[in-house]
């Protein structure tokens, strides 16, 4: 029975929508022998600059004495389309714990042959149709770029936090 409980903590939780099977929402736990938490929350707060053009106003808060940071971005699609997401992260000695949460689509109809140009069109990407009059083939396709981003950023997170891809120059 113990064995059963370990390895359910050890996996991933993952949140889906249930009809698609599409990721709107991943949390996870890894651990990383014999790594302090100032060394996770460094390599945290450098993935962070490495990845977002403006470091300074995707992270909303930074902790390194709590070995948290509170982080909103956002995966642009195209012109018209932009899902935003929050990144929360707390480290401790040998683990850290990430989530990619909150996806939401934001932008303007000024795309869509059927759909006037309206500002702020969109919605939360786990509902089932959006907040506005867009297609639903292109509610769909958003879904799926969303879903699709947030496993890339876990892979490139957890590339950045293991050993071999960061260096103690």
């Amino acid at each position: 029975m113990k064995y059963i409980l370990l390895v359910c903590l050890l996996f991933p939780v993952i949140c889906y929508s249930q009809d698609d099977g599409l990721f709107f929402e991943l949390i996870e736990v890894v651990e990383i022998k014999d790594v302090t938490k100032d060394d996770l929350y460094d390599r945290a707060f450098e993935y962070i600059n490495n990845t977002f053009v403006s470091s300074k106003k995707v992270i909303q808060s930074a902790d390194r004495d709590a070995g948290t940071i509170y982080a909103k971005a956002l995966f642009r699609k195209s012109e018209f389309d932009a899902i935003y997401f929050s990144m929360n992260i707390a480290v401790k000695d040998g683990k850290y714990k990430y989530e990619i949460t909150d996806l939401y689509h934001e932008g303007h109809g000024g795309g869509y042959s059927n759909v006037a140009r309206v500002e702020k069109v969109g919605g939360v990407l786990s509902d089932e149709s959006p907040d506005c009059k867009m297609p639903g083939k292109h509610w769909k396709k958003l879904q799926e770029y969303g879903a699709a981003e947030i496993i890339k950023m876990s892979n490139s997170f957890k590339a950045a936090m293991s050993e071999k891809a960061f260096s103690d120059f």
